[in-house]
């Protein structure tokens, strides 16, 4: 598994392609969606 940082909080989705910034947001990308909502 790739430690890549491409999850966009403000999309709250992941580009598998991006390079470490979101193409819309211009924002920093994180590596993974936070637990926090995946309803644990």
């Amino acid at each position: 598994m790739s430690n890549t940082n491409n999850y966009c909080v403000k999309c709250s989705k992941t580009y598998p392609d991006a390079k470490g910034e979101c193409p819309h947001h211009k924002i920093k990308l994180i590596p993974e969606p936070p637990d926090t909502f995946i309803g644990k």
